[in-house]
């Protein structure tokens, strides 16, 4: 059963669960939710802490909400 504590579609969660993930890291708690709500950030954390795990995640939920036909991410 997946632990996620942060708002993500359901879908997404259901995918996230799939590929074999269980909770979510402490970065990727704080950070998911900076990258949703448009903010910028600058993380320092060890190589395996879930940041690009957060900024993915976050953006695909963003992206799924965006109907525009314009550039809406940049990774």
């Amino acid at each position: 059963m997946i632990m996620f504590k942060v708002k993500l579609d359901k879908s997404l969660l259901q995918r996230i669960e799939e590929v074999g993930f269980e909770k979510h890291t402490k970065t990727e708690k704080k950070t998911i939710s900076q990258v949703k709500s448009g903010k910028n950030f600058i993380a320092t954390v060890p190589s395996g802490s879930g940041k690009t795990t957060s900024i993915v995640l976050s953006t695909i939920q963003l992206l799924k909400r965006s109907f525009e036909d314009v550039p809406r991410a940049l990774i």
